[in-house]
């Protein structure tokens, strides 16, 4: 997320990113709505996660750390490649939760079943193969963290100069909140798009104050 202001955390870098710096954040999102169910800031090397997690290496800390609430309740999460690792995947599995997602070559400890074959970068192989179901729901089911990402992006939460970085952050996760809880509850809100239930939010705040 682009942030100029000043704050007690690191600003990091983004290489890739139309806003080069900004802050780091981890989302734990439901994949159909995109409601956060739990974020984290990057704050610094140092950050300190849940101690059960402890021996752990860095991203598999934080993904535990945020699904320390979701574990051994059968669910399926979905993970991309920054994340995702073969260790993970076996944690996961040893608190009965499923999950998929794409790894890097470069990860300590790959799967045995890893192709070894190497692609020049331009070409094809000349074996075509049917793509597998499980990468259709991988797509569908990172689409709740891309679209909760787009939307902290179009539409930035309003906040005053002095407002802090938990303000800032935790302002957002209450109006997507709303939003999700809205659209599922009441029929009137259904069909909305997210920009025009913020709209209809602040006509009706305006009246009150």
């Amino acid at each position: 997320m682009r942030f100029k202001r000043q704050a007690q955390v690191e600003n990091v870098y983004f290489q890739k990113k139309i806003a080069r710096f900004g802050l780091k954040f981890s989302f734990f999102c439901e994949a159909e709505s995109g409601h956060i169910s739990d974020f984290l800031i990057y704050t610094s090397d140092e950050i300190v996660y849940n101690l059960k997690y402890s021996q752990y290496p860095v991203f598999t800390k934080l993904v535990l750390y945020l699904m320390d609430r979701s574990l051994g309740k059968g669910y399926c999460v979905s993970i991309n490649n920054f994340y995702m690792s073969s260790q993970l995947a076996d944690i996961l599995v040893t608190e009965k939760t499923d999950s998929y997602g794409a790894v890097n070559k470069t990860r300590k400890r790959p799967p045995r079943q890893f192709s070894k074959d190497k692609v020049p970068k331009g070409e094809i192989s000349k074996k075509t193969v049917m793509k597998p179901v499980v990468i259709y729901d991988f797509n569908n089911t990172m689409d709740g963290l891309d679209l909760c990402d787009q939307e902290m992006f179009y539409y930035p939460t309003p906040e005053n100069n002095r407002g802090s970085i938990s303000k800032f952050s935790g302002s957002f996760s209450i109006n997507r909140t709303a939003y999700v809880l809205a659209t599922k509850s009441k029929t009137q809100y259904k069909n909305l798009k997210l920009l025009e239930f913020i709209c209809k939010w602040l006509k009706k705040v305006s009246k009150v104050f």
